[in-house]
């Protein structure tokens, strides 16, 4: 199973919700405009360091190193994305304990996000069918199989099948 511990990534997770949202307070203020793409690498970086100040370790600043490692030498992916289905490139194949996010703001520019931890293999990857884009990804319905398996830890928000036949629902929640 997932190898953080609950009560210590939840004040991560807490402490990345209230930077990211000072972020996208400066980021109106300066008049600023950016992507979801670029968004979600901001979110990636803030949770990167909010798990540096909680758990030591370090987190490396080259796309060829894991996004965090342990002080245990355990290595750590994060996947932020503002759909549904995470994409990676050619390191994302690597075997490995990954944190998987997707978030949005609400209306009140309040961030929700779905987070869980969970160990992938290079075979748990969907290699692009196109030969014009490199990207890996792991689909809702991917992730959801895991669940069912018992090989996800959801730290936030819920995934269950929807109401209607073969669809997967990702709920994106804040705290209490």
């Amino acid at each position: 199973m997932f190898v953080l511990n609950s009560l210590k990534f939840e004040t991560v997770l807490r402490n990345t919700k209230r930077d990211f949202e000072e972020l996208m307070r400066i980021y109106e203020n300066f008049g600023l405009v950016k992507s979801k793409k670029q968004l979600s690498e901001d979110l990636s970086g803030i949770m990167e360091t909010n798990l540096e100040r909680h758990y030591g370790g370090t987190a490396p600043k080259s796309d060829k190193d894991p996004d965090f490692i342990l002080e245990d030498g355990t290595a750590i992916e994060i996947k932020c994305t503002s759909t549904e289905n995470w994409r990676g490139g050619t390191f994302s194949k690597r075997a490995g304990e990954y944190i998987l996010v997707t978030w949005e703001l609400n209306e009140s520019n309040e961030l929700l996000m779905f987070v869980c931890g969970t160990y992938l293999e290079e075979s748990d990857w969907v290699v692009s069918k196109s030969k014009n884009y490199y990207a890996t990804s792991m689909t809702k319905k991917a992730l959801n199989n895991l669940v069912s398996q018992d090989k996800v830890k959801v730290y936030l928000g819920n995934i269950s099948e929807g109401k209607r036949r073969n669809t997967i629902q990702i709920l994106r929640k804040s705290f209490a």
